[in-house]
């Protein structure tokens, strides 16, 4: 019959490793798509095109009508793709291209933060030239005013 001070050494030992566990295993893996916008600086308008991938699925598929940018002082408008994916962590791919130009820009997220909310915005320039910028952060706070976000906070994140 094993002791006193045996029994509560491997409970103590157990709960240790049950703490740290927790921890190592409090972020997920993969950010969290929090929104997708696309912005015309460039003098004329354009048409673009952009559909998004999460966990492997085709959630989104739209096309953004986006004014000429006249003020070179300000940032230009921006318009918002409608939120069809998972609040959740997920492999994702956000593709785009402007007008019908036969390159698309492409972010995954291979290269991101994981268990961050990520603000991803195409920004057109001069010519019709695009590229993505993305916005990290560690809660869905206010990046993405006036779209729709992930309110929830995702299992294992905190």
């Amino acid at each position: 019959m094993p002791s006193r001070r045996d029994v509560l050494g491997v409970v103590a030992g157990s709960a240790a490793l049950t703490g740290v566990a927790g921890c190592l295993g409090s972020r997920p893996d993969q950010p969290i798509l929090n929104c997708v916008s696309a912005t015309n600086d460039d003098a004329e308008a354009h048409t673009v095109q952009i559909t998004v991938d999460y966990g492997g699925e085709r959630v989104a598929r739209e096309s953004l009508e986006l004014a000429a940018h006249e003020d070179e002082r300000e940032s230009g408008d921006r318009e918002w793709v409608s939120r069809s994916w998972p609040t959740e962590p997920a492999q994702f791919v956000v593709r785009a291209r402007v007008d019908d130009r036969d390159r698309w820009e492409t972010l995954d997220s291979d290269r991101r933060q994981p268990g961050r909310y990520l603000h991803a915005d195409l920004d057109v320039r001069e010519n019709g030239d695009a590229e993505f910028w993305v916005l990290a952060l560690p809660s869905s706070d206010d990046q993405c005013e006036g779209a729709p976000v992930a309110t929830g906070t995702p299992s294992g994140t905190e």
